[in-house]
């Protein structure tokens, strides 16, 4: 995310010229990727103080630390959606709406798979000492929800999709229609 922002934000530069202060004081595009900034900066703060709310055994305030980060990472999210093609869209308040939520569900699913894949591997010790860890009933609760993650990604991807390529042609003509396609593959 941090990543792309820097290269769209270094395309913007270019596309615009001027001064960096100017792009980021004086275009949506600027306001929007400081904001994202903060909210990064937000999160990264929220996490460190979640280990130690977990260390020194406050879980209140180690949930509400948690709630603080989905909070704030939903809101940097948000601030893709507001300058990225959903906001140049026709219906720009239904195109805005369903990136989104394509966005925070793809966000929850990728970030579970990661926590599941962390989990493997930290606990692959585990059981080497202390005999089988039985992670199938995570999974399982992970695979539901992944299950539901993929119908709201498909029907989000689908309606923006529509809104962005009115016609079939557009698939293979337009740069965005070819990315999805590789997306899709």
């Amino acid at each position: 995310g941090q990543t792309g922002g820097g290269v769209a934000m270094l395309h913007q530069h270019e596309a615009l010229g001027g001064s960096w202060g100017s792009l980021l004081a004086e275009t949506r595009f600027g306001t929007f990727w400081l904001i994202r900034q903060l909210l990064a900066l937000v999160v990264f703060v929220a996490a460190g103080l979640a280990v130690l709310a977990a260390a020194r055994g406050l879980p209140r305030v180690e949930r509400a630390l948690y709630v603080l980060i989905a909070a704030t990472s939903a809101a940097a999210l948000g601030t893709i959606s507001l300058v990225g093609h959903a906001a140049a869209a026709p219906g720009r308040f239904w195109a805005i709406s369903s990136d989104f939520v394509h966005l925070v569900v793809a966000a929850i699913w990728v970030g579970g798979l990661v926590v599941l894949a962390v989990l493997g591997f930290t606990l692959r010790a585990d059981v080497r000492r202390n005999g089988v860890i039985d992670l199938l009933p995570l999974v399982g609760r992970f695979s539901l929800l992944a299950s539901g993650a993929m119908y709201v990604l498909v029907v989000t991807g689908i309606v923006r999709s529509l809104g962005q390529l009115p016609t079939m042609s557009m698939l293979v003509d337009t740069s965005y229609g070819r990315w999805l396609l590789v997306k899709l593959a």
